[in-house]
């Protein structure tokens, strides 16, 4: 993904272009589920359609539990290794 963007440059980001970078990455998460969803791709757990995801683990406000504070090593490490700690 590196070679993609530099994700270290996010942070540097204004507002509104971060703003227009998570409304992309939003889109082409819906489009590449919804390609999956169209060839069958998908599974279940519970009920509830899921694709497995094997990339690095992010808490964020919508992930970390609370009372845990921010883990400002992310801006350095990108979550590679998180899951693990």
């Amino acid at each position: 993904m590196k070679q993609v963007i530099d994700l270290g440059e996010i942070e540097n980001l204004s507002q509104s272009e971060r703003d227009e970078l998570f409304d992309a990455v939003q889109y082409l998460t819906d489009l590449v589920l919804f390609v999956r969803e169209t060839k069958g791709e998908l599974t279940s757990h519970e009920g509830a359609p899921m694709i497995e995801y094997t990339g690095p683990f992010i808490p964020n406000a919508l992930t970390r539990p609370d009372g845990v504070p921010l883990d400002l090593s992310i801006l350095k490490n990108f979550g590679v290794g998180v899951a693990d700690r």
